[in-house]
């Protein structure tokens, strides 16, 4: 399986509070047969911009840990990008991290939990015109979409791959986010992915991709696809990288 969004990398955003936390975090990932994760902090974080060079020197220095102590799992640089004005030319120009680096074909958008901004499918239309794939983050947990699927009914149209949580799925984060992704995976023409958005290795882990497919296929009644969420989806989104 593979994980494209997650806060692995230690003391740089709101996710794993050291390096044994985020050692911990990756076996859990390799214990439920995950082999790839893009570490997604956070661009932002209380007022200060996590920049691409601090990324990959993080992502850089906790594959070395895990490789010292042979835990099988390949990190990719990534981040979770809010939407804001400057976000089209900071990822044509490099200044923003594509999943996967430079040579990435997507990023990962967050969608806010409150309001969409009103910019955000002209955005999202921009990127497409720049070639730029995008994996929309947690739709199902805005409020906006809680109510009304039309944003990601947009967003799936401008050929946005719709990322849902596992946590989601599995009802941690209430019951209108897993109605939501329940609603969302059932549209079978829109693409989606299901990723851990793991920051802990207490709660909200990254062990819970596997339970959170079966659980779709359950939903959906089609184990096949549910699959393609954990694997060959997001494989779809980092093959020149693999």
């Amino acid at each position: 399986m593979i994980d494209l969004h997650n806060h692995i990398l230690p003391t740089l955003d709101d996710g794993a509070r050291g390096l044994d936390e985020a050692l911990a975090m990756a076996k859990m990932a390799v214990g439920i047969g995950t082999t790839i994760m893009a570490a997604t902090p956070h661009r932002f974080m209380k007022g200060r911009e996590i920049v691409s060079d601090v990324i990959h020197a993080r992502v850089d220095a906790l594959q070395r840990e895990l490789d010292s102590r042979e835990i099988p799992l390949r990190l990719l640089p990534g981040s979770e990008i809010p939407f804001g004005p400057d976000v089209v030319d900071g990822l044509r120009e490099g200044r923003l991290v594509r999943i996967g680096g430079a040579t990435g074909t997507h990023a990962l958008i967050e969608t806010p939990f409150e309001a969409i901004p009103g910019t955000a499918i002209s955005v999202l239309d921009q990127l497409a015109d720049a070639g730029i794939g995008v994996v929309l983050a947690h739709p199902e947990r805005n409020e906006e979409v809680q109510q009304n699927l039309a944003f990601v009914e947009s967003a799936a149209a401008l050929g946005a791959i719709l990322q849902i949580t596992s946590g989601s799925v599995l009802g941690a984060f209430g019951p209108l986010a897993q109605a939501t992704a329940k609603a969302i995976v059932e549209r079978s023409e829109w693409q989606v992915i299901i990723a851990s958005d793991a920051h802990w290795a207490h709660d909200r882990t990254t062990d819970q991709l596997r339970a959170a497919s079966t659980r779709v296929a359950e939903w959906i009644g089609d184990a096949a696809r549910a699959e393609w969420m954990v694997s060959d989806g997001p494989s779809s989104c980092i093959s020149p990288l693999i």
